[in-house]
């Protein structure tokens, strides 16, 4: 499955996951910080505060550690998106997890990097005209000057 969402698309680490391959989980050893970056700001995205882990403020970058905050940030999402599924309960950004908060963000856009060039655009008109014009429009005249 090609993640298709803003924040998790283009990372090839999170698309082995997303195709089946290991889970993005708590380290150590850690994990590609690009991937657990994206998990993070997901997470944000979709109502999860994550205070530890943007040391700034939530508009800032995160810090890409997959850590304890991280960890029960994805359990609560995963409550919350597998509620009657205890089996998904394991705190991993793995196939399903990643493929319910993907279908819950904005999807991704073209590349805003990509120039676009205006399109010229040419027209025939196939309107007939008539020698006097006042003929074609009822309460039309025309003025002499």
């Amino acid at each position: 499955m090609a993640l298709k969402s803003a924040t998790l698309a283009g990372s090839a680490r999170l698309d082995q996951a997303a195709a089946g391959g290991p889970s993005v989980k708590k380290g150590p050893p850690h994990d590609d910080p690009d991937a657990v970056g994206r998990i993070q700001r997901a997470l944000v995205e979709l109502g999860y505060p994550m205070p530890k882990s943007f040391l700034a403020h939530p508009a800032g970058e995160p810090d890409g550690i997959f850590g304890p905050e991280t960890h029960a940030t994805v359990l609560a999402f995963q409550k919350h998106a597998f509620a009657k599924e205890y089996g998904q309960w394991d705190g991993r950004a793995g196939k399903n997890t990643l493929a319910r908060m993907d279908e819950r963000l904005p999807v991704a856009g073209p590349d805003e990097r990509t120039i676009r060039q205006p399109m010229a655009v040419a027209t025939t008109s196939r309107c007939a005209t008539t020698a006097t014009p006042a003929a074609g429009f009822p309460g039309f005249r025309r003025v002499q000057s």
